[in-house]
């Protein structure tokens, strides 16, 4: 439950800080508000994207496969897996296997100093 709660936290702080930086960085709030829950909806589907490379068994279609795979697996590595995050599981049936909390703490560690950093850059280079 702890496990659970811990992620949860650091979801949500991912979230707010890359739509802070949405709503300092765009002039619209129109697209603010749009990319941040873009962002939110790529990072929590990101995992479906990843194992839907590997479907399939048309032959026709293995060079775009592959094409496709590689665009998805580079998206996957600037985008936080946020799927892996607060797992409902956890919650019910308790922390199974560990391996999912070491990226998500690695991946918590670059992408909220670095968010967290260009909001204060961003904000600093503002002149109201």
């Amino acid at each position: 439950m702890l496990a659970w709660l811990a992620t949860t936290i650091i979801e949500v702080l991912i979230v707010i800080s890359f739509a802070l930086l949405c709503s300092l960085m765009l002039k619209n709030s129109f697209s603010a508000i749009f990319s941040a829950i873009g962002f939110y909806t790529l990072s929590r589907l990101m995992g479906m994207f990843v194992m839907a490379i590997n479907f399939g068994d048309d032959v026709d279609l293995e060079k775009s496969r592959e094409s496709l795979g590689l665009g998805l697996k580079i998206l996957s590595v600037i985008f936080p897996r946020l799927d892996l995050f607060s797992q409902s599981s956890w919650a019910v049936y308790g922390l199974g296997d560990n391996s999912f909390l070491q990226i998500i703490f690695i991946q918590s560690i670059i992408y909220l100093p670095l968010m967290i950093f260009m909001v204060f850059h961003d904000f600093k280079k503002k002149q109201f």
